[in-house]
């Protein structure tokens, strides 16, 4: 059996390598002997192939398509017979698909007004390699994501025809992400609910410079989409600043600064923390954490480092829960709450509308008394959490039934 996926960078963004590892996990246990090929959707770097150290069987294939260009040679090949021009990604891409028993989209957001607002031409082009898939015969699905809310017309329309008519099988991380697909009009007997499959990313022990052993240690995942998402009064970089510091002088602790997703040339998670560094008072008891020079196992290794983590990064908090770390979130969405919901600790859940510094520190600060009953509470729901993950991949075997 061959299966493909599509999704996100293995490097620069925790999110890619959190699901990518999931992914393969649940694959090799629901099929054991089948092909995997990732295809990395990255701008294709010098170099060649780039093989996963973990998972030196999967086959990957970098690049990112034209929609245009997918579309077009699909239809060519279903109607036409030719696929274009040979050697081209799309073509390779369209050959990888037209061979696979299952084509699986690994994004792990999708169809939500939160992030940016879809028109006619991006609701014509979206998902363009579910739609190849789908007018090759191979089915399709979507894999563990969050969706919505979608209240423009064109997001909608996309939402329905990629997922309500497109896939075999759509996966929501959250019961409030399905409940938005079935407002869309998706058939709800399509939609499984499961956590993400990142829980499943391996962790690797890695050192963290500057860090002193036995002192405790406050992880904080900064993040630069939630500073476009921010609504409360109280800036974010002076109340994460504000946070440091009173940890540092409270509780004695030194804290690691973790960006999540980084990039080239444009205001990253990594702009963040600087930023966020050049408020903070007692700076040299400060680290910013590396993520540029390590993998995904080798960035959850980091997290267990942290005695309490603070994180409105999506995979950042699904990282450090795995590894039992009590975790206070500051969410801009709705696929925070749920993830709490998962381990019991919907109650350090704050919102990005109205998060002040007082609200914070009350929060962090039960969290810390409490952490080693909150680490006890984690650890004993970890087993239900990855069982379900699994549970959800075995329902892939009723597309081929």
């Amino acid at each position: 059996m061959k299966i493909v996926v599509s999704g996100a960078a293995r490097r620069m963004n925790l999110g890619g390598p959190s699901i990518f590892h999931g992914i393969v996990r649940v694959f090799r246990r629901v099929f054991p002997e089948c092909e995997i090929v990732y295809h990395e959707a990255v701008p294709v770097m010098p170099g060649g192939s780039d093989p996963d150290p973990d998972h030196p069987d999967v086959r990957i294939v970098r690049g990112k398509p034209d929609p245009k260009k997918i579309l077009a040679a699909a239809g060519r090949r279903k109607w036409l017979g030719g696929s274009g021009a040979a050697g081209s990604l799309e073509a390779e891409l369209l050959e990888e698909i037209r061979t696979a028993d299952l084509f699986v989209d690994a994004w792990g957001i999708e169809f939500t007004d939160r992030l940016s607002k879809m028109n006619f031409a991006g609701c014509l082009l979206a998902k363009p390699l579910i739609r190849a898939a789908c007018w090759l015969g191979v089915p399709a699905v979507h894999y563990t994501a969050s969706y919505g809310p979608m209240e423009g017309r064109w997001v909608r329309m996309a939402a329905r025809r990629a997922l309500g008519r497109e896939c075999s099988l759509v996966f929501c991380r959250e019961e409030q992400s399905k409940q938005y697909l079935l407002d869309c009009g998706i058939d709800g007997r399509k939609l499984v609910v499961a956590p993400d499959t990142g829980f499943l990313m391996p962790s690797r022990s890695v050192e963290v410079a500057g860090l002193e052993s036995g002192r405790p240690c406050l992880g904080v995942s900064v993040s630069h989409q939630i500073v476009r998402q921010w609504k409360s009064p109280a800036p974010y970089l002076e109340l994460v600043a504000g946070l440091c510091d009173r940890a540092i002088r409270q509780w004695k602790a030194q804290v690691l600064l973790v960006p999540n997703e980084l990039s080239d040339g444009r205001y990253d998670d990594r702009a963040v923390a600087r930023d966020v560094l050049a408020r903070v008072q007692c700076k040299a008891d400060v680290r910013i954490f590396q993520a540029e020079n390590h993998s995904g196992p080798e960035q959850k290794g980091a997290l267990a480092r942290c005695d309490l983590f603070v994180a409105s990064r999506y995979h950042g908090i699904v990282a450090a829960m795995s590894m039992a770390v009590p975790t206070v979130v500051i969410g801009w969405h709705h696929k925070y709450a749920e993830l709490l919901e998962h381990f019991g600790q919907r109650d350090v859940g704050l919102s990005s509308e109205d998060c002040t510094p007082d609200a914070l520190w009350a929060c962090c600060e039960g969290a810390w008394r409490r952490r080693e009953s909150v680490r006890a509470e984690i650890s004993a729901r970890l087993p239900g959490v990855e069982r379900r993950i699994y549970e959800a991949g075995e329902k892939l075997k009723d597309i081929f039934q």
